[in-house]
C-alpha cells in the first residue's frame, strides 16, 4: 500500500474511533480504549513522512473488463501491464543513462522491474511497486520515472498542448508503450485512474479513446545534426545542457550516455561562453493538431 493510501486509510479509521468514541461518551471502559486508539492512529499519522517518493504506482480500472469490484478480466490486466512496464523502463533507461536506442535490450532492466504488490478496490486495479532494496537512488529514479509517466498518460487525454508540454526528451519507446497500453484499455471499453506520487489522473472510457486517437497520431524523428553557437551551461547534478544557436535559438535538454561525468565537466571548462559546434540528437515530435516538438540531447562539442 502507498504512502496516500496508508494515510486515507488511517484518516477514516480515525473518523470511525472518533465516531465511537462520542457514542461511548462516560463509558469508563471504552472511553479509556478508544482515547488510547486514537492516541496510537494519531501518532501513526504524523509518522508517516508527506513528501517522500515512493517507487509505486497504483492503476485502477473501470468498464467492461471489471465486475464492480469483485474482479477483472485476467487477459485485459496482463495484456496491460506489459506496455506500462515497457514506458517506464524507457523512462528510466533515458533518465539514468541517457540515449534509448530504437531496438536492443535495455541497460537496467533489474532496476526497473515493477511487481504486484497489491489489488486496490474500487473499481479494481492493480498496486505496481519496485521492492526495496539498499540503492536509495534507484528508488528515487523509479519514482520519478512513474510519475512522469503517470503525467503523459494524464496529459494526452487533456489537449495537443498539454501532451506537447509533457513530451520533454520523450524516448520513442516511451511513446510507443504509451500507444499499446491505451490502445488496450480503449478497445476493452475500460475507464482508468492511475495515481503515483502527486500525480493523479481519472480518464473515463471516451476519454481513453481520444488519448489513444491523440497518441496514435503522432509520429516522431530521429537525426544527428551540428549546430554552432555557444555553449552557456553544464549541470552535472540534473545531466542537462543550455546552448545557443548562432541565429539566437535557445536549446536545452539531457546531456548524452556516451559522455562521463569527467568528460562533461571538460566539456563545460573547455566551451563555456564560446564559440563552438554542438553535435545533437534532435528528436522531432509531430502531433496531430501539426503542431512540432523539438527536444535535443548533446552528445559531443568541438
Amino acid at each position: 500500500m502507498n504512502l496516500r493510501r496508508q494515510r486515507e486509510n488511517i484518516k477514516v479509521q480515525i473518523l470511525d474511533a472518533e465516531r465511537l468514541a462520542e457514542g461511548m461518551a462516560g463509558h469508563p471502559l471504552m472511553s479509556f480504549s478508544l482515547e488510547k486508539k486514537l492516541e496510537s492512529l494519531k501518532k501513526q499519522l504524523a509518522e508517516l513522512p508527506i513528501s517522500a517518493k515512493e517507487p509505486s504506482v497504483t492503476l485502477v480500472f473501470s468498464g467492461q473488463p471489471v465486475h464492480g469490484s469483485m474482479g477483472i478480466d485476467a487477459t485485459f490486466i496482463s495484456k496491460a501491464i506489459l506496455p506500462f512496464q515497457k514506458m517506464v523502463h524507457a523512462d528510466l533507461a533515458q533518465r539514468g543513462y541517457g540515449k534509448v536506442g530504437a531496438r536492443g535490450q535495455l541497460k537496467n532492466a533489474y532496476d526497473a522491474k515493477l511487481f504486484l504488490t497489491a489489488l486496490p478496490r474500487g473499481s479494481f486495479g492493480v498496486e505496481l511497486s519496485k521492492i526495496e532494496d539498499s540503492n536509495l537512488f534507484n528508488e528515487g529514479q523509479v519514482s520519478d520515472s512513474l510519475s512522469y509517466v503517470s503525467n503523459l498518460i494524464a496529459s494526452s487525454a487533456k489537449s495537443d498542448e498539454d501532451f506537447a508540454a509533457s513530451l520533454d526528451n520523450v524516448p520513442h519507446r516511451t511513446l510507443t508503450g504509451l500507444r499499446q497500453f491505451l490502445k488496450i484499455v480503449s478497445d476493452d471499453k475500460a475507464g482508468l485512474t492511475v495515481e503515483s506520487g502527486g500525480i493523479r489522473a481519472s480518464l473515463e472510457p471516451h476519454d481513453v479513446e481520444v488519448a489513444y486517437e491523440r497518441v496514435a497520431e503522432t509520429t516522431t524523428t530521429q537525426k544527428e545534426i551540428q549546430l554552432k553557437g555557444i555553449l552557456k551551461g553544464i549541470l552535472l547534478e540534473s545531466w542537462r545542457f543550455d546552448f545557443i544557436t548562432d541565429d539566437g535559438k535557445p536549446i536545452s535538454g539531457a546531456l548524452g550516455s556516451g559522455l562521463t561525468e569527467d568528460a562533461a565537466s571538460n566539456i563545460l571548462l573547455t566551451y563555456f561562453n564560446k564559440n563552438c559546434t554542438g553535435v545533437f540528437e534532435s528528436t522531432t515530435v509531430f502531433l496531430k493538431s501539426g503542431r512540432v516538438k523539438e527536444t535535443f540531447i548533446l552528445n559531443s562539442i568541438f
